[in-house]
């Protein structure tokens, strides 16, 4: 009798702690006021198109770790990235045109690392960033961007939903971070 209550116990707080916290979906999409840009930062160009792709292994400047689905997460992951690059670049209205020139931004996932166990899960991310004009082929803009991404111990009482966290986070300051140097940088003249 004992054994049967103890298990029903075990189980029933299992489910109510592991209940308390969902996974978190992917969102890279950095906060509002986190790219701030002025008239005088904004870039004359055209931006027509966002190509996100992984290294290849002689590339990689470190593991990329897409997740437990493989190439299923991997295509989520891409098109979170991607749509989160649109709508952050959107939101900063830092490319406007008036008869500037054609370009396309292609970020290449250069490291992506988890630890695999842990408390904050700091996680970390390179990414290049290469603006291409598309009417000369020369790259406007080439940088490779660095970020970290963690969460408090007490963010979450399962690993997992922390760890995901952490890469929601170490996404959204990495594309900050892109943003904010290529304000300062602006597009090389070529």
């Amino acid at each position: 009798m004992k054994k049967q209550f103890f298990i029903s116990m075990l189980v029933g707080i299992t489910t109510l702690v592991s209940g308390c916290a969902s996974i978190p979906p992917l969102n890279f999409t950095p906060d509002e006021g986190k790219v701030v840009v002025n008239e005088e930062q904004r870039l004359n160009a055209d931006l027509k198109s966002i190509i996100v792709t992984s290294a290849k292994s002689n590339e990689q400047l470190g593991q990329i770790q897409v997740g437990f689905a493989g190439n299923v997460y991997e295509s989520s992951l891409k098109e979170t990235f991607r749509s989160s690059l649109e709508e952050a670049i959107l939101k900063s209205q830092l490319f406007f045109n008036q008869q500037g020139k054609s370009v396309s931004l292609l970020a290449k996932i250069m490291k992506f690392e988890t630890p695999g166990m842990g408390v904050r899960f700091k996680t970390h991310v390179i990414v290049r960033y290469q603006i291409l004009d598309r009417s000369s082929g020369a790259y406007l803009y080439d940088q490779n961007i660095e970020s970290y991404g963690e969460v408090s111990g007490d963010y979450a009482f399962a690993g997992i939903v922390r760890a995901s966290e952490a890469r929601n986070r170490a996404m959204q300051e990495n594309i900050a971070n892109f943003l904010n140097d290529l304000k300062v940088r602006g597009l090389a003249e070529k």
